[in-house]
């Protein structure tokens, strides 16, 4: 796990994040992904943290440019 849980905390780190566009990198994207089902307690809430991650690096992308 920790792999994985490392690679999730790189793709959620803004300064790599935004200047490696990261959002694009599908083998961060996916262990961010199993980090966050691995931790959440259903699957339900796992996709609401998935989207939210989402919409939040989205939101951050647009005011820094």
């Amino acid at each position: 796990m920790s792999r994985d849980l490392h690679m999730a905390a790189y793709y959620l780190h803004p300064a790599y994040h935004y200047a490696h566009e990261l959002a694009y990198e599908d083998e961060l994207t996916a262990a961010f992904t199993r980090v966050v089902e691995r931790l959440s307690i259903s699957p339900v809430q796992a996709a609401d943290a998935i989207d939210e991650a989402s919409i939040g690096l989205s939101t951050s992308i647009q005011t820094n440019t």
